[in-house]
């Protein structure tokens, strides 16, 4: 735990934000110094795409991938030679590409992939976020990203105007946005800085999926079909560009054979073969149980015997966010509690 965040009472926050609605921060806010934002991510995806490119990469756009297969001696159509490599990346139109190692990195798109081509079971889900945009000039009314959380949206001041994005919907990557979430977005943001933030540019209206597993980790693993080859990096949420780097860094490590800089076994896609493999709804009863499935799942798994059966010891504490119902953000505060105990009962969780 480290307190990167200061209590800013409603009076600070106005000289801080002069321009958002005094009768909206009566409950003042938490200020984080540390935190930043990206004005222009389309000119960072610009920047590393030309370095992928000067240094000898190249980016082909347009051809989606339908299987990964097992290669031998082929021919290369992005090298124009013959090439063996150990998998190869079969695209729509019949084509196909070799490669020693293929990463999957294709956020929400991922899950599909690693279903049909490599036969995992991937319980992916998108959590779409809705957000709108004014006019150039808009953005000058809020000097850093300011959060509502009540309304469940990040107002953002980007290169081209400002930016509010946020909302949750639970509706897969094909269902049609919904206009109204749009229009609810534009009167929340209007409440909170006045009618002078301008015009809402409504051509970009923009609906985007965040690649969500159950319990919020992201996949950063070794596939299990082709472990020496494929790798898996997606599954980041919300945190996709906070956790993009350090993704980055562990998935090199794992193509170079390198000992990981992080654990990597809780975010490994196999922590959801225990679910697939006992028949989906079916429920553990007692330690004992589990127990002997784990080690079932992992002696078929491609890791060695010796690594297989590690079994992270739990702690004996958990910590957590303790607060009274209806406090101000200063009356959250850091806990530790016993971690529960395991039971042979059985019992639902509700929400």
């Amino acid at each position: 735990w480290r307190d990167w965040s200061s209590d800013v009472c409603s009076s600070d926050l106005l000289k801080l934000e002069p321009n958002l609605d005094p009768k909206m921060c009566g409950g003042g806010a938490w200020f984080f110094p540390e935190a930043w934002c990206l004005k222009d991510p389309g000119a960072l995806l610009r920047a590393l795409a030309f370095s992928v490119e000067t240094g000898g990469g190249v980016l082909r756009n347009g051809k989606t991938v339908v299987d990964i297969q097992e290669s031998c001696n082929s021919y290369d159509i992005v090298n124009n030679q013959t090439h063996t490599g150990a998998v190869k990346v079969v695209l729509a139109d019949g084509t196909h590409i070799s490669a020693d190692e293929v990463i999957i990195a294709a956020g929400a798109h991922s899950a599909s992939l690693v279903s049909s081509a490599l036969g995992e079971f991937c319980p992916l889900e998108t959590e779409r976020g809705y957000s709108i945009n004014f006019e150039k000039g808009s953005d000058s009314l809020l000097t850093r990203a300011v959060c509502d959380p009540s309304m469940g949206w990040i107002a953002t001041p980007m290169s081209e105007g400002l930016r509010v994005a946020g909302k949750v919907e639970l509706g897969g990557l094909y269902a049609s946005p919904t206009p109204q979430r749009f229009n609810q977005i534009e009167r929340e943001t209007r409440a909170l800085l006045g009618e002078g933030i301008g015009k809402r540019i409504s051509s970009k209206d923009w609906l985007g999926f965040r690649p969500t597993m159950p319990d919020a980790l992201p996949v950063i693993s070794r596939s299990r079909k082709f472990p020496k080859s494929v790798f898996y990096a997606f599954g980041h949420q919300h945190v996709g560009w906070t956790l993009g780097g350090i993704t980055g860094q562990l998935i090199s490590e794992l193509v170079q054979g390198k000992e990981p800089s992080v654990d990597l076994l809780p975010y490994s896609l196999d922590r959801f073969r225990f679910r697939k493999q006992i028949g989906g709804e079916s429920f553990l009863r007692n330690r004992k149980t589990f127990l002997n499935l784990q080690q079932r799942c992992f002696s078929s798994s491609s890791r060695s015997p010796a690594s297989a059966l590690k079994v992270r010891p739990l702690p004996e504490k958990m910590n957590h966010i303790s607060y009274t119902p209806g406090c101000s953000p200063s009356g959250l505060m850091l806990s530790q509690s016993p971690l529960p105990a395991l039971t042979s009962k059985i019992g639902r969780a509700h929400v």
